[in-house]
């Protein structure tokens, strides 16, 4: 019998909290083995006995959600190889290690492999795609387990082909010079991607400048940016625009006021990403908007705009939402007296719809975005939500197509 959509809310909720366990387990695990040598280096990031079991009690709770949720009758060992592949993709989102995969079925059926679209009319990709897969795909799997990763007729699985074209693990990134799949990003400001290191060499002196401001923007040159403003057009306009978009923006009172108002506009949860010259603070939000139960995951990750590694992880089930928003505002308080400059950016990425409701190939079109920037003025905290139109002309400049469809309301 189908399950009701809170039930289902209810088992994908479930699901997350097993995973973040044995990340954090595995987290445990490593480090003690690293401290202890107990282990050989290049063995102690293999999955353990307790962390293949409970990933096959995960693959079984979704394969089981799969099928007895699917509208038509699905087959389950079909289901199976499609999860198989894309369980990959959901561990190293988590930080986990992938257990070995069995070997693969002999005697598959292969066939002509024909021009496919996605249902968002995006061309499906082929195994002839594979050296323009991300990085994180190339390097961590064999080429027997990439192999798995494609259908019998020779595309990409819909989950992956998903998760590659919306970006959603963060691998998938568009080099500002030539537009096409990025892997590196420029190593002083983390924001501008790059297919090559010539196309970074000869972005420089246009880069040079908004470089500049973006890692240190409090004590960014004013004659500099004048004389910047003269040379390239395009650097004028995002000065003027980041400009814009804090004049124009909206003012709070507190970081308490500010984190209040983002919570009434987020029903069905989503993450809260504070980011500051030191490093990253991440709050994940899982909310039900039947029960309006709220369960709260902070990570801290050690060095800025990196793959989030908890090194600091927090689970809490707050008491109710003013619970939820005092400990983010006073975390945010607490880092502003903290850091060199006294100043950090705070964003809100929220769904629009439930969990067991997304569609991947439409996942930016199902989330809103919004931020702000914070500084601390001695005795007080500056508060500036960003204009949403120029938050979303900054987004599209640093990474470009990257937030193509997503929402910005204030």
């Amino acid at each position: 019998m189908p399950l009701t959509k809170k039930q289902k809310d209810i088992e994908i909720a479930k699901i997350l909290m097993q995973l973040t366990r044995l990340r954090m387990r595995n987290e445990e695990r490593v480090e003690q083995h690293a401290a202890e040598g107990t282990q050989d280096a290049s063995t102690v990031n293999e999955p353990d006995a307790e962390t293949n079991e409970g990933v096959a009690s995960i693959m079984a709770q979704l394969l089981r959600l799969r099928v007895e949720n699917s509208a038509e009758a699905v087959d389950p060992e079909e289901e199976r190889e499609d999860l198989e592949g894309g369980m990959g993709i959901i561990l190293d989102a988590f930080g986990l290690p992938k257990p070995k995969q069995s070997e693969k079925k002999k005697g598959r059926k292969k066939k002509k492999e024909v021009q496919k679209l996605t249902a968002a009319g995006k061309p499906r990709w082929t195994r002839k795609d594979i050296p323009r897969l991300p990085k994180v795909l190339l390097k961590g799997y064999t080429p027997e387990e990439l192999d798995d990763l494609f259908d019998d007729d020779g595309y990409l699985l819909d989950f992956v082909q998903s998760m590659v074209d919306n970006d959603i693990a963060g691998t998938a990134n568009v080099c500002y010079v030539w537009k096409k799949l990025a892997s590196s990003k420029c190593s002083k400001c983390k924001m501008i991607y790059y297919c090559s290191k010539e196309c970074q060499r000869s972005h420089w002196k246009t880069h040079k400048p908004t470089c500049l401001m973006i890692r240190d923007p409090l004590h960014f040159s004013p004659d500099y940016a004048e004389e910047e403003m003269k040379r390239n057009p395009e650097f004028a306009q995002q000065m003027v625009n980041g400009v814009n978009m804090r004049t124009r923006g909206r003012k709070y009172d507190t970081v308490e006021e500010l984190m209040r108002t983002w919570m009434k506009a987020c029903p069905f949860g989503g993450d809260i990403t504070v980011t500051t010259s030191v490093g990253t603070h991440m709050f994940v939000v899982l909310r039900d908007a039947d029960t309006g139960v709220i369960q709260l995951h902070h990570e801290t990750i050690a060095k800025p705009l990196k793959t989030p590694r908890p090194h600091n992880h927090h689970k809490r089930n707050p008491a109710d939402f003013k619970d939820v928003v005092k400990h983010i505002a006073d975390y945010v308080e607490a880092q502003l007296r903290t850091i060199r400059p006294p100043l950090l950016s705070v964003y809100a990425e929220f769904m629009t719809i439930s969990a067991d409701e997304i569609d991947f190939s439409r996942f930016n079109q199902q989330r809103t975005r919004r931020g702000a920037e914070i500084t601390w003025r001695g005795t007080h905290s500056e508060v500036i939500q960003f204009e949403p139109d120029g938050l979303k002309q900054s987004d599209e400049w640093a990474d470009p197509g990257k937030n193509t469809g997503t929402l910005y309301p204030w």
